[in-house]
């Protein structure tokens, strides 16, 4: 997970962001922080600057910025100082600047790339996230963050009822996923795709699989967590494990989750699904009835629980 830093007033919104993303699939962070020099000379190979982080003051005030976020996040990281010749036409710049950001992307081996980009539009050619978004490799995917606010979880989302909320465990599933198709399933079938002898069926599969990726990049970064829920220990709620008795039958356990991530293993239940719809909101102790397309039951609720 790489998050370059080449504005200080969108270096907390960027460094969330990268950090929510690693949080979730269980990466550390590279913080590239980017220097403008005004002479070449000060230039190494790569983009590499002489000194250390204490010598560029510019630097040193966008890694401050970022370590506090990362830290709440506990997350793993480490700083990359690189500097690019601030010279010429901001177009120029902006090449410059997306190209050194591609190239550490590259050496540190980053699946996800995080970058700010001032709100507005920005003359042609000049943002640097558009050039970094479109020079980027298929298997890279590159997260814009277009605020000068932290990118926090948006209480609005959280409220709408037609929302996506995410586990932790969910989340991290989903993560997992999605590196999967990057490292694996998509250059296989990007392979194939080269094989004049290929079954007609594998433009289907490779367009099926961008879409996937895509849509569960926004699902990590986007969705709100489940564990900010207001929550409510005397009533079921989404996000919790419940515990239920069906007739004098042994207790089963279920975690009431949104539907994106109900299929991720056999404890889930989507929030969507007649059982989920019977237990949301009530009580512990109540006796409830699920109408079942099989026919209606009942059950009681023994428990519900957040996980931790």
């Amino acid at each position: 997970m790489l998050a370059a830093i080449h504005d200080p007033k969108l270096a907390t919104a960027v460094a969330r962001r990268a950090g929510e993303h690693a949080r979730a699939g269980g990466l550390g962070v590279v913080v590239v922080a980017m220097v403008p020099i005004a002479d070449v000379r000060g230039l190494g190979r790569g983009g590499r600057l002489p000194g250390s982080l204490d010598d560029y003051d510019d630097a040193l005030a966008m890694v401050r910025a970022v370590e506090g976020v990362l830290g709440t996040l506990g997350v793993r990281y480490q700083v990359e100082l690189r500097g690019y010749l601030a010279r010429g036409a901001p177009r120029r710049q902006a090449r410059r600047l997306a190209a050194t950001v591609l190239r550490v992307a590259a050496q540190v081996g980053a699946e996800v790339v995080a970058v700010g980009r001032r709100r507005g539009r920005a003359a042609s050619g000049t943002s640097v996230a558009a050039r970094i978004a479109s020079g980027a490799p298929l298997h890279v995917h590159v997260s814009v963050v277009s605020t000068t606010q932290p990118a926090s979880v948006d209480q609005r989302a959280v409220d709408d009822a037609g929302a996506v909320v995410l586990t932790r465990q969910g989340r991290r599933l989903l993560a997992e996923r999605a590196r999967q198709l990057r490292a694996r399933v998509l250059p296989e079938l990007r392979a194939a795709l080269d094989d004049r002898e290929r079954d007609g069926h594998v433009e289907a599969d490779h367009q099926r699989a961008v879409e996937e990726l895509r849509r569960l990049s926004w699902l990590v970064e986007h969705a709100a967590h489940a564990e900010d829920l207001p929550d409510d220990p005397a009533l079921v709620e989404l996000g919790e494990t419940v515990t239920v008795q069906v007739g004098g039958g042994a207790p089963e356990r279920f975690l009431i989750v949104h539907p994106v991530e109900a299929a991720l293993d056999e404890e889930r239940i989507s929030a969507d699904s007649p059982l989920a719809r019977a237990l949301l909101g009530r009580s512990i102790g109540d006796e409830v009835e699920v109408a079942a397309p099989a026919g209606a039951y009942r059950c009681r609720i023994l428990a519900a629980e957040r996980p931790a």
